[in-house]
């Protein structure tokens, strides 16, 4: 009669039984530890389960005991909301200033092109040149308008960190906010009654969803685009 082998089982280590033992601690010794250990650990799997010790732990940490500490939560959960806002319109004036210079040349060129038609052209001449300076006038309306809603989203942030009164939420790093799901999350489609997206462009030759600058000129009928 044959004997049965045990099974073999991977024993853990002394190190990795001490970190996944500080995950479940949930205090701020047990964070702190955890995030030394993130920055110093060599070995790449150590380090890896470190990491992922140091979520467990924070999450436990940082989760709200009353609703005091629940106002604060959903409070940095809004500033984090906003910030994120707040980066993509940092780069929305990157596009913007980009678009602004584009719009100075196509200005620059059709003065050239108008001085190329006859006197007996008319309004014609001068087309190529209105249709670019309300191009770029509508551009630069557009960074103005995205730098103002920079200025009053920072405004808006400063205030909010000021309101919060948890102290250990005061210091909690806020990548640690973009982990949170809260329930409003991917709920856009519960309160979106169009069939479709509507588009302005038909009306005005552009508007500020598309992706692009289009704006119809009626000397060519042409569509230009940068």
């Amino acid at each position: 009669m044959k004997s049965k082998k045990k099974p073999i089982v991977a024993k853990k280590s002394a190190g990795q039984i001490d970190i996944m033992s500080l995950a479940h601690v949930g205090t701020k010794e047990a964070v702190a530890k955890l995030e030394t250990l993130v920055l110093s650990e060599k070995d790449q799997d150590k380090k890896a389960m470190a990491e992922l010790a140091l979520e467990e732990c924070q999450q436990i940490y940082y989760e709200p005991k009353n609703e005091k500490e629940e106002a604060d939560f959903f409070l940095l959960g809004l500033i984090n909301r906003r910030t994120d806002n707040f980066f993509r319109d940092l780069e929305k004036v990157s596009a913007l200033e980009c678009r602004v210079r584009f719009a100075e040349q196509e200005l620059r060129v059709q003065k050239v092109l108008s001085k190329k038609f006859s006197k007996n052209d008319g309004f014609l001449k001068d087309v190529g040149i209105l249709v670019a300076q309300d191009m770029l006038t509508m551009v630069r309306q557009d960074l103005e308008a995205v730098q103002q809603v920079i200025k009053e989203n920072q405004n808006f942030i400063d205030t909010a960190r000021q309101l919060i009164v948890t102290e250990r939420y005061k210091k909690m790093p806020m990548d640690f906010m973009s982990g949170v799901h809260f329930d409003d999350e991917g709920a856009e489609d519960l309160f979106d009654d169009s069939d479709e997206d509507e588009c302005c462009c038909e009306d005005y030759g552009y508007c500020g969803s598309c992706s692009e600058f289009e704006e119809v000129n009626d000397k060519e009928n042409d569509i230009i685009k940068f």
